[in-house]
């Protein structure tokens, strides 16, 4: 049976970014009511579930396995695809880690941001199923063309504007065409190596990036 990366790389995500879209408002109801022990409660339950899908899992060979390209040219692919997800996770995160201060910019309070930050979860697990519905059927290329252009338009919407409605299509359009970018992403890299490990340091430096943009 054959799986298609980018199938399998974007309902994953999905699943993971709607636990994030859970997380916010669980985590406030468990922390006003119990402190610090509702939320290890909370990734209690959320480690449970996650590790029932992980169990789910099963093998199966792949759509887009690695080609005749030789070791030398799959290091230099995977280290230019390495530097480009790098650079995306720079500039996604340099706009994200001032929604709060933008949103009570157009007058939201911090609970608005709040149930935001949770939306755009809940749209990042869209497009991420997107990337998962489409699969194979539009290439890589075009798809990540498409994306990257309509992640670039939503920033600057959510940058420039002071409308709060615009805003939030502008911080909800960042959230699913970043996630469905990095669907296609790691399928891509995913591509290079049977093994996965083009996958995992791609995953690992786009967090890595978001991690060393300050706040």
């Amino acid at each position: 049976e054959y799986v298609s990366l980018k199938r399998l790389f974007g309902f994953a995500m999905m699943a993971g970014w709607f636990f994030a879209a859970v997380l916010g408002p669980s985590m406030e109801f468990a922390v006003t009511q119990f402190g610090y022990r509702g939320a290890y409660g909370v990734w209690m339950v959320l480690a449970a579930i996650a590790a029932l899908l992980v169990g789910g899992v099963g093998d199966g060979r792949v759509l887009g396995a690695p080609g005749p390209r030789g070791p030398l040219g799959a290091r230099l692919a995977g280290l230019a695809h390495i530097s480009g997800v790098i650079l995306v996770g720079l500039s996604m995160m340099a706009y994200f880690a001032f929604v709060e201060r933008l949103g009570q910019r157009v007058g939201f309070t911090l609970q608005s941001v709040g149930y935001l930050f949770a939306a755009i979860c809940g749209f990042g697990a869209l497009g991420a199923g997107l990337a998962g519905v489409l699969g194979e059927r539009l290439g890589l290329l075009g798809p990540l063309v498409f994306g990257t252009v309509l992640h670039s338009i939503a920033i600057v919407v959510a940058v420039n504007v002071a409308n709060p409605a615009l805003f939030v299509v502008g911080a909800i359009g960042d959230g699913f065409t970043v996630m469905y970018l990095l669907a296609y992403q790691l399928a891509a890299a995913a591509a290079l190596d049977a093994t996965g490990r083009w996958a995992a340091a791609t995953s690992g430096a786009f967090l890595g990036a978001q991690a060393s943009v300050p706040s």
